[in-house]
């Protein structure tokens, strides 16, 4: 009977630690989250400004669309190159007409959301391709030709001529005739640097030997007129060019696997 009751009060205590631990310990971990989802539902409700995910269904604040918007037009704005993205800022904008913001929120009008969608953003991007190409071009950069062959694309996007951004075909070859022959000019150094045993370009000799003696070359630019160098222009001669290549191979010799 004692040996009964003994393990009855056993049976009692591991009861009443298993209620304590579920108390303890399960009862506040569901209490709080219960609570964290019920006070995000009144927040969302008080405020609008935070997002609930029901289901595959995303409900966003009006801020958050507010802001999104602002954004979007900030992006117009500074110019874009695709009308793709266009379309999308386009459309971020209107979400926030749709719920009741107004131009004045956002901070635009009527008739400057229309240009910027009727090709004015594609407009800011080649002018501001065009300014960055004109600024390299004059500091002597090997560069400013990089990004050019965008400008007619994207104006053809948007039905303009390169009239329209204040420059022409010719500008724009000058522009990248210019920056090909530094570009040239500094492979022509190089290649006498390693002919010296100066490792001063990451390429092979061959390479560049290639590299220069294709722009003596007549080629097709991007923008349909023919260019080409002659080695006088350059400084060299094809003499002293495949005398330097055959100095720099001896001593730079490309890795072969």
């Amino acid at each position: 009977m004692r040996r009964v009751r003994l393990v009855s009060d056993w049976a009692n205590i591991l009861i009443a630690f298993a209620v304590a631990f579920f108390v303890v310990y399960t009862v506040p971990f569901i209490y709080r989250i219960v609570k964290t989802l019920y006070f995000k539902r009144l927040t969302y409700q008080a405020f609008g400004d935070t997002e609930l995910y029901l289901g595959k269904e995303k409900y966003n604040s009006p801020k958050r669309v507010l802001k999104r918007a602002k954004k979007s037009l900030e992006s117009l704005r500074e110019g874009s190159g695709d009308p793709k993205y266009v379309e999308q800022d386009i459309d971020s904008i209107n979400a926030a007409f749709q719920i009741g913001w107004t131009h004045k929120d956002i901070g635009t009008t009527q008739e400057e959301l229309k240009k910027l969608h009727n090709g004015g953003s594609l407009m800011i991007f080649a002018k501001n391709e065009l300014d960055r190409a004109r600024e390299e071009d004059a500091a002597g950069s090997n560069m400013a030709d990089f990004g050019l062959y965008a400008i007619e694309k994207v104006l053809e996007k948007a039905g303009l001529l390169l009239a329209d951004i204040g420059t022409s075909k010719e500008e724009l070859n000058g522009i990248e005739r210019r920056a090909e022959f530094r570009r040239t000019i500094q492979k022509i150094d190089d290649l006498r640097q390693m002919s010296l045993g100066k490792k001063a370009s990451p390429f092979d000799p061959e390479y560049l030997y290639k590299e220069i003696v294709s722009a003596l070359s007549p080629e097709k630019t991007s923008f349909g007129t023919i260019h080409v160098f002659s080695p006088e222009e350059l400084g060299t001669s094809f003499e002293e060019l495949a005398c330097l290549v055959k100095e720099a191979s001896n001593i730079f010799k490309p890795d072969r696997d």
